[in-house]
């Protein structure tokens, strides 16, 4: 199960006995199961548009820093470089501002065309 809340975005890591119901289709256990960078990129760039207040952008910054995971971990090395560059600019400016809100948006966008290339 994906939880997000707002220390944690990610797979659910409560402890406790995981069991599947009877007929169940899936071959893959939730924490098995990987998340396309694309969808966690759709997510990303829905989370810029609106950076207004702190806890918004709090969520920003661990969407981004879990989608700068994921692409590591599927072997997208560019993309992963291109939002870590994303994630150190951003670290310097005001996120309120609308200025920051086109940066964003063309990082994400460089991103999404690695992503579909």
């Amino acid at each position: 199960m994906w939880i997000e809340s707002d220390d944690y975005i990610g797979l659910d890591r409560r402890s406790g006995v995981k069991r599947l119901r009877l007929r169940e289709r899936r071959r893959v256990t939730p924490e098995e199961r990987e998340f396309s960078l694309a969808a966690l990129m759709r997510q990303l760039r829905a989370a810029a548009m609106d950076l207004r207040d702190a806890r918004k952008r709090r969520r920003f910054k661990l969407r981004l820093a879990a989608t700068i995971i994921q692409a590591r971990m599927s072997g997208n090395g560019p993309a992963a470089i291109e939002l870590q560059r994303l994630d150190t600019t951003i670290a310097e400016a005001d996120l309120g501002e609308p200025r920051s809100a086109a940066v964003i948006d063309r990082f994400l966008g460089n991103v999404a065309n690695m992503i579909e290339n």
